[in-house]
């Protein structure tokens, strides 16, 4: 097998699963891929975002249905997924950061680049 075989049959990316008892669920936290990253990044470093535009960019791409690997949330939810328990979402944003490495000072950083 190549080494670019390897590189695309991987499985890479982190996989938290983590229980919300605010909604009485367990969803799975991931890595946000390559395009998904790049695309939060550069709203995080966007300082005219909106705060819960910014919350919904990270959360969006990073919960998943541990059950069926599914996306649990579209675009098309960002505002009522913002609307929902604010430390749930806080919670699961600090996770999301932690395993997307996207922590505010990774962002305070590349805004410089």
């Amino acid at each position: 097998m190549s080494i670019r075989d390897k590189i695309l049959e991987s499985d890479d990316l982190d996989k938290r699963v983590v229980d919300v008892p605010e909604w009485g669920v367990k969803v799975e936290v991931r890595t946000p891929n390559g395009r998904d990253r790049a695309r939060i990044t550069r709203l995080l470093q966007d300082e005219t975002v909106e705060p819960e535009v910014a919350l919904a960019a990270l959360l969006i791409p990073a919960l998943f249905d541990p059950e069926t690997g599914d996306r649990i949330f579209t675009e098309d939810d960002a505002d009522v997924l913002v609307g929902k328990n604010g430390n749930a979402l806080q919670r699961l944003a600090e996770i999301a950061s932690g395993v997307s490495g996207l922590t505010v000072e990774a962002v305070e950083e590349g805004k410089g680049d």
